[in-house]
């Protein structure tokens, strides 16, 4: 068990970003159709405030019911877990899902790993968490 690698988190983090994106996508066209006096401003805002919702709660209920794997980190093999490598509790899972869904942190993120050279997150210290590179036999 190694610790994930920066290339892999972030395409997991890419897959679980689309799905949340295409729910939360779909929730604010039907808003827009159920009511046209809505002004585009609204309309923005109600797609990021609904990506983030969708996002956060996919992602909370997967890392904590799949113990420690979103979608996309099933797929690239990468498991979340605190640093004591004990399962995520609820907390931990939603600290995490929360955090990374909003996309100011996901820049500052991204600057912050290239910077210092790290493979351990903003997100990851906000939850007390590690995601390892993880290829269950």
């Amino acid at each position: 068990m190694n610790n994930a690698r920066r290339i892999s988190r972030i395409t997991a983090y890419l897959i679980d970003l689309i799905i949340a994106t295409s729910i939360a996508f779909s929730i604010v066209i039907i808003i827009i159709y159920a009511s046209r006096y809505l002004n585009w401003f609204l309309n923005v805002f109600l797609f990021f405030f609904f990506d983030w919702l969708v996002y956060s709660i996919i992602n909370t209920i997967t890392l904590y019911f799949f113990h420690g794997r979103t979608i996309g980190s099933y797929l690239l093999h990468i498991k979340i877990m605190k640093t004591n490598l004990a399962p995520l509790s609820f907390k931990n899972a939603l600290t995490k899902s929360v955090a990374i869904g909003l996309v100011p942190l996901v820049i500052v993120n991204a600057i912050f790993m290239l910077v210092v050279k790290t493979e351990r997150t903003i997100f990851d210290r906000l939850s007390d968490t590690i995601a390892l590179s993880w290829h269950h036999h």
